[in-house]
């Protein structure tokens, strides 16, 4: 028991400088809707001089959360033709991939997906238990996987971002500080780095206390330094400085 565990410790302590069995590229794609440039040709690649490798190619729904984060749908790779999606390379062999996209050629806003690809495992009888002795051979199959990324880009793309459901609001403290949401209206990514200043101001309304317009320099700030897929809404707080009257506000990006 004593063994296996020294053997565990050291596969770990060695793991971060075993270089992946197979490669493949590229990894970051972009396709057009339509016409030649809605298919690309990738190249798989098996590193190793001895051992085959099993490799499947999918496509996942790359969705952005409201804290930014990317989230891994749903399996979308009927949206794509990918020739061949399952492989079996022989050692030190290459094979071309093809992925081309079959999803509409009328695309409003640019699209975003996980290109998978995935190891699997071929087994392999190397554990072998002796009839005289009572031991056992403990073999680790270590499977690597790419997480890629593709994006469908139409003609023209152009990013607007607006900034809604702004509100002033308090903690339990009683510091003041900015909630808002900022959407992208537009059909391609947006940052919000694009500008230098976003600028609080009171709602025009009768029934709201107004304030002297709060200036905030976006350099300055990262926690509202925001790149917003399109048709995405990412939310982000700002701690203020100060006493304001809580409720909606109106935020301009400048």
């Amino acid at each position: 028991m004593k063994t296996f565990i020294k053997k565990i410790i050291l596969l770990l302590y060695f793991l971060p400088a075993l270089a992946f069995g197979y490669s493949f590229s590229p990894l970051n794609i972009t396709l057009k809707p339509f016409g030649l440039d809605s298919s690309i040709t990738c190249l798989l690649n098996n590193n190793s001089a001895v051992d085959p490798v099993a490799v499947e190619i999918y496509v996942l729904e790359r969705i952005m959360g409201l804290d930014g984060k990317t989230i891994i749908g749903d399996d979308v790779t009927d949206k794509f033709n990918i020739l061949p999606a399952q492989n079996i390379l022989m050692p030190n062999e290459e094979r071309y991939i093809q992925i081309i996209w079959r999803g509409s050629p009328k695309v409003d806003s640019q699209q975003y997906y996980f290109l998978k690809v995935k190891e699997l495992d071929i087994p392999k009888d190397l554990s072998q238990q002796d009839e005289d002795q009572e031991k056992a051979t403990f073999h680790f199959n270590i499977l690597n996987d790419y997480l890629g990324h593709i994006y469908i880009t139409p003609d023209n793309i152009k990013p607007n971002l607006i900034v809604n459901s702004a509100e002033i609001q308090a903690n339990e403290a009683g510091q003041c500080y900015l909630s808002a949401i900022c959407e992208n209206t537009g059909t391609g990514i947006g940052s919000t780095t694009k500008y230098k200043t976003l600028t609080i101001q009171s709602e025009p309304s009768d029934n709201v206390k107004s304030i002297k317009p709060i200036i905030i320099a976006i350099s300055e700030h990262p926690e509202v330094q925001l790149k917003v897929f399109a048709k995405a809404k990412r939310a982000f707080l700002i701690p203020l400085s100060g006493d304001y009257p809580l409720g909606p506000v109106e935020i301009l990006l400048k």
